[in-house]
């Protein structure tokens, strides 16, 4: 029986994450710049996807619970990042005074690999082709997220074996939100389909154009910026 895509890309990005919080422990850490510029490349990738493929998808099924799903994404995600620095987290991305303990950090991170599991299973939704770009463009940023949880945690003086172990539980939510993902939404209406594919694209356009797109400009590092920009256009020349 063949595997589906969708496990396949949801336990790559375990494995991505897990990769990640590796990197620490077993070689000098990437960086920053670095990790920037995977980031730059899959957030180009999540906002031509958000544009192209899942608004068209949503807009198609019911305009106007699209529109309140991306609206809904946009506020939980601002208020969720606000208190918990969930992605990307200034100790470890930024110069910063701020101090945040290692275990906000993991249970942030772990509810935004739960979306994005959950957001891929809507992008198989709307088609191979989608889901599969998708799945390569949140792949910089699961790598990412493990890298970051696990800088923060041996900041913080936890041994680096704990640390690991906590961070196959940031790595499992992926794939547990992917599960969730394929479990509820062959059950849903079209107009809550609708609403689950605004979800996912606002979901998309906050992590891109909100979260990273400003850092990218404060960097002022041409070769994130170049990949952002490769990013957004490379979705088209998939779909052509």
């Amino acid at each position: 029986m063949p595997v589906s895509p969708l496990w396949i890309y949801s336990l790559g990005a375990f494995a991505l994450t897990l990769l990640g919080a590796a990197l620490p422990i077993l070689a000098k850490p990437w960086g920053k710049k670095n990790v920037w510029r995977l980031l730059s490349l899959g957030s180009g990738v999540l906002l031509s996807v958000a544009f192209m493929e899942i608004l068209p998808e949503g807009w198609a099924r019911n305009s106007l619970m699209t529109g309140w799903g991306s609206v809904a994404a946009f506020g939980s995600l601002f208020a969720l990042e606000s208190h918990a620095l969930m992605h990307s987290c200034p100790e470890y991305m930024e110069e910063c005074d701020i101090h945040v303990m290692g275990w906000v950090a993991l249970i942030a991170l772990s509810l935004h690999n739960l979306l994005d599991g959950f957001n891929l299973a809507v992008s198989f939704q709307s088609g191979l082709k989608v889901g599969t770009t998708v799945g390569l463009a949140i792949s910089p940023h699961k790598f990412a997220d493990g890298l970051i949880l696990m800088s923060l945690f041996l900041a913080k003086g936890y041994p680096g074996r704990k640390a690991f172990i906590w961070s196959v539980l940031l790595a499992a939510a992926t794939p547990m939100g992917a599960w969730l993902g394929a479990c509820v939404l062959p059950k849903l209406s079209p107009l809550l389909l609708a609403a689950c594919l605004g979800f996912t694209a606002g979901s998309f356009l906050y992590v891109g154009a909100a979260d990273i797109l400003p850092r990218i400009h404060k960097m002022k590092d041409e070769t994130s910026l170049f990949l952002f920009l490769l990013g957004l256009i490379l979705v088209g020349l998939i779909a052509s």
